[in-house]
């Protein structure tokens, strides 16, 4: 072999090294990002419930747990809305879980529909249960949503027979409004939105209660509000 033919022959193993080697890179690059998709694609999926497809509960403990924080370095006003669907396991048992089911997905699309519309969203916490977080909203705004919210399930008029308080579905709301000081806590907050959840249930259901009292213990401060009783707990429907 002359020494011409012998480099025409190197270069060229060289060339088919160098373009199957550049395969490989592309190759490598494609695979991470469909990796990088295909991880992205899984954090989607583990925050969102399987079964009305809006947030799940993981993905309200991270919005909240970064809600506090962010009111807290603002000094900004933080609100939650709870609620949860009236006399559901009478439902349950009248209708089977098949039809719970869907009732569940109907009110969970209602909710996120009018959350969305106020630039949040809603978040299934429970079987019949649900939340909704407004940064940087003050009660007046907030028992707005939850009224609107509670309108929105009556107006869907699923038959609900063994209710107690209607022939149709509703949903009771507790709502809290605070401004988080140091040493505030989420769970602070939620425990005064369950509180007033369970006061719009002892109240006799299909309504939205609030809590909002001049000033907490646990670094909380908040609004003073109208008709408050002892514990700061007020009637926002009737």
């Amino acid at each position: 072999m002359t020494w011409v033919a012998f480099m025409f022959f190197a270069a060229h193993r060289f060339r088919r090294f160098a373009l199957k080697s550049l395969g490989y890179q592309f190759e490598n690059v494609n695979l991470l990002r469909n990796l990088e998709e295909l991880a992205s694609q899984l954090k989607q999926l583990s925050s969102i419930d399987s079964l009305t497809n809006i947030a799940n509960r993981r993905s309200f403990d991270e919005e909240f747990e970064a809600a506090l924080g962010g009111a807290k370095h603002k000094g900004a006003p933080l609100s939650l809305i709870l609620c949860d669907i009236d006399f559901f396991k009478h439902y349950n048992d009248a209708y089977d879980d098949i039809q719970g089911d869907v009732c569940v997905r109907r009110i969970a699309s209602q909710l996120d529909t009018v959350a969305r519309r106020r630039g949040t969203w809603a978040a299934r916490i429970g079987g019949g249960g649900f939340a909704v977080i407004l940064r940087q909203a003050d009660m007046e705004s907030a028992v707005s949503l939850a009224e609107e919210s509670r309108e929105a399930i009556e107006r869907l008029r699923i038959v609900h027979a063994k209710s107690q308080v209607s022939g149709f579905v509703t949903a009771s709301f507790g709502v809290c409004s605070m401004i988080p000081v140091d040493g505030a806590t989420g769970a602070d907050l939620l425990q005064r939105a369950e509180e007033a959840l369970h006061e719009a249930k002892r109240a006799g259901r299909n309504r939205v209660c609030s809590y909002g009292p001049p000033a907490m213990a646990g670094g909380m401060t908040g609004g003073t509000t109208r008709d408050e009783d002892s514990r700061g707990l007020k009637p926002a429907h009737v």
